[in-house]
Protein backbone atom coordinates (compact mmCIF):
# COMPACT_ATOMS: atom_id res chain seq x y z
CA UNK A 1 0.00 0.00 0.00
CA UNK A 2 2.74 2.06 1.23
CA UNK A 3 4.58 1.58 -2.48
CA UNK A 4 1.28 2.07 -4.47
CA UNK A 5 1.00 5.45 -2.55
CA UNK A 6 4.70 6.00 -3.22
CA UNK A 7 4.25 5.42 -6.78
CA UNK A 8 1.15 7.38 -7.53
CA UNK A 9 2.88 10.73 -5.78
CA UNK A 10 6.01 9.96 -8.04
CA UNK A 11 3.45 10.12 -10.74
CA UNK A 12 2.05 13.10 -9.84
CA UNK A 13 5.08 14.67 -9.18
CA UNK A 14 6.02 14.34 -12.66
CA UNK A 15 2.78 15.12 -14.04
CA UNK A 16 2.88 18.30 -12.31
CA UNK A 17 6.97 18.93 -12.65
CA UNK A 18 5.90 18.35 -16.76
CA UNK A 19 2.86 21.19 -16.24
CA UNK A 20 5.10 23.59 -14.37
CA UNK A 21 7.81 23.35 -18.07
CA UNK A 22 5.38 23.80 -20.07
CA UNK A 23 4.20 26.48 -18.19
CA UNK A 24 7.69 28.16 -18.18
CA UNK A 25 7.71 27.53 -22.09
CA UNK A 26 4.55 29.24 -22.64
CA UNK A 27 5.56 32.43 -20.47
CA UNK A 28 9.00 32.89 -22.16
CA UNK A 29 7.15 32.58 -25.38
CA UNK A 30 4.98 35.15 -24.28
CA UNK A 31 7.87 37.31 -22.59
CA UNK A 32 9.63 37.11 -26.41
CA UNK A 33 6.44 37.89 -27.90
CA UNK A 34 5.55 40.83 -26.03
CA UNK A 35 9.30 41.73 -26.32
CA UNK A 36 9.01 41.63 -30.16
CA UNK A 37 5.71 43.65 -30.22
CA UNK A 38 7.68 45.98 -28.33
CA UNK A 39 10.39 46.61 -30.68
CA UNK A 40 7.81 46.74 -33.75
CA UNK A 41 5.57 49.22 -31.68
CA UNK A 42 8.79 51.64 -31.18
CA UNK A 43 9.58 51.25 -34.28
CA UNK A 44 6.63 51.86 -36.30
CA UNK A 45 5.56 55.05 -33.82
CA UNK A 46 9.16 56.58 -34.85
CA UNK A 47 8.71 56.42 -38.06
CA UNK A 48 5.12 57.83 -37.91
CA UNK A 49 6.93 60.54 -35.50
CA UNK A 50 9.17 61.51 -38.43
CA UNK A 51 6.51 61.11 -41.12
CA UNK A 52 4.39 63.68 -38.87
CA UNK A 53 7.19 65.63 -38.31
CA UNK A 54 7.92 65.94 -42.17
CA UNK A 55 4.52 66.52 -42.66
CA UNK A 56 4.17 69.81 -40.23
CA UNK A 57 7.00 71.02 -41.31
CA UNK A 58 5.59 70.91 -45.16
CA UNK A 59 2.84 72.89 -43.68
CA UNK A 60 5.21 75.55 -41.79
CA UNK A 61 6.72 76.02 -44.50
CA UNK A 62 3.87 76.21 -46.96
CA UNK A 63 2.52 78.35 -44.63
CA UNK A 64 6.00 80.74 -44.53
CA UNK A 65 5.83 80.67 -48.25
CA UNK A 66 1.88 81.91 -48.72
CA UNK A 67 2.39 84.37 -45.70
CA UNK A 68 5.75 85.96 -47.97
CA UNK A 69 3.84 85.80 -51.05
CA UNK A 70 0.20 87.86 -49.50
CA UNK A 71 3.04 90.49 -48.43
CA UNK A 72 4.72 90.91 -51.83
CA UNK A 73 1.08 90.92 -53.64
CA UNK A 74 -0.51 93.74 -51.08
CA UNK A 75 -0.34 96.70 -51.70
CA UNK A 76 1.78 99.05 -48.70
CA UNK A 77 0.52 102.03 -47.94
CA UNK A 78 2.66 102.13 -45.08
CA UNK A 79 5.93 101.13 -47.02
CA UNK A 80 8.55 104.31 -47.38
CA UNK A 81 7.85 104.26 -51.06
CA UNK A 82 7.64 107.56 -52.08
CA UNK A 83 7.71 106.69 -55.87
CA UNK A 84 5.18 109.44 -57.59
CA UNK A 85 2.97 106.56 -58.78
CA UNK A 86 2.45 105.15 -55.25
CA UNK A 87 2.15 109.29 -53.45
CA UNK A 88 0.11 110.30 -56.27
CA UNK A 89 -1.82 107.36 -56.14
CA UNK A 90 -2.74 107.49 -52.57
CA UNK A 91 -3.78 110.88 -52.87
CA UNK A 92 -5.59 110.30 -55.58
CA UNK A 93 -7.92 107.79 -53.91
CA UNK A 94 -8.39 109.75 -51.00
CA UNK A 95 -9.51 112.50 -53.24
CA UNK A 96 -11.64 110.93 -55.08
CA UNK A 97 -14.50 110.63 -53.20
CA UNK A 98 -14.41 114.58 -53.49
CA UNK A 99 -13.43 114.96 -56.65
CA UNK A 100 -14.51 112.73 -59.54
CA UNK A 101 -12.13 114.46 -61.71
CA UNK A 102 -9.57 112.83 -59.99
CA UNK A 103 -9.95 109.28 -61.28
CA UNK A 104 -9.52 110.85 -64.52
CA UNK A 105 -5.99 112.02 -63.41
CA UNK A 106 -5.01 108.57 -61.54
CA UNK A 107 -5.87 107.16 -64.57
CA UNK A 108 -3.60 109.38 -66.63
CA UNK A 109 -0.47 109.03 -64.27
CA UNK A 110 -0.99 105.27 -63.88
CA UNK A 111 -0.90 105.19 -67.91
CA UNK A 112 2.15 107.30 -68.05
CA UNK A 113 4.00 105.41 -65.39
CA UNK A 114 3.14 101.91 -67.20
CA UNK A 115 4.30 102.96 -70.39
CA UNK A 116 7.34 105.67 -68.93
CA UNK A 117 6.17 108.44 -70.86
Amino acid sequence: MKQALAEKDERMRKELEQVRNELLQKIKKIERDRDRLSREYAEKKAEADERVRKIQEGLKAEKAEREERQREAAPSVNKADKSPLNVSTVGALQRLTANPRGFFALLGRAIESMFGH
